[in-house]
């Protein structure tokens, strides 16, 4: 890649692309927490005082879908998430290489920083020189245009 000729995503496009992946995030944290858990008859039915076990575990399924569904797509040969390759976006390095899965996960776990601070460190992306969000700095990321 041709260094001097990236294009740095925007903060619409990231938002576009994470709304997407929200989708697919909660379809496949339904279909797993429903298919392995057994949970679709205590949803179906409402909520049961009772359904403490299933509250709790679909509270664990839904961030470790989540966090291997970034980690593991970002570290990947796409180097993006669905979201992110539906609109031509990528995630790499600071040698615009593709980032490791520890980087990956260092990325997914230091956004709860900015979610923390109010979302700043996501709207940081519109004004920075490199449209990097502070998890980007945080885990030395960029997300360019491919």
């Amino acid at each position: 890649m041709n260094k001097n000729r990236v294009s740095y995503a925007g903060f619409f496009e990231r938002f576009f692309a994470f709304v997407i992946d929200l989708f697919v995030m909660i379809v496949i944290g339904t279909i797993i927490g429903y298919g392995l858990l057994g949970l679709l008859p205590t949803f179906s039915s409402g909520i049961n005082p009772d359904s403490f076990e299933s509250v709790m575990t679909t509270m664990l399924v839904y961030p470790l879908v989540f966090w291997l569904y970034y980690a593991l797509s970002e570290s990947s040969l796409w180097m993006s998430t669905l979201g992110k390759k539906l609109l031509g976006i990528q995630v790499v390095d600071y040698s615009f290489e593709r980032i490791s899965f520890s980087r990956a996960t260092a990325r997914f776990f230091s956004k709860f920083v900015s979610v923390f601070i109010m979302y700043i460190g996501f709207i940081m992306v519109a004004f920075t020189k490199n449209k990097q969000g502070l998890h980007d700095i945080i885990s030395g990321c960029y997300v360019i245009k491919k």
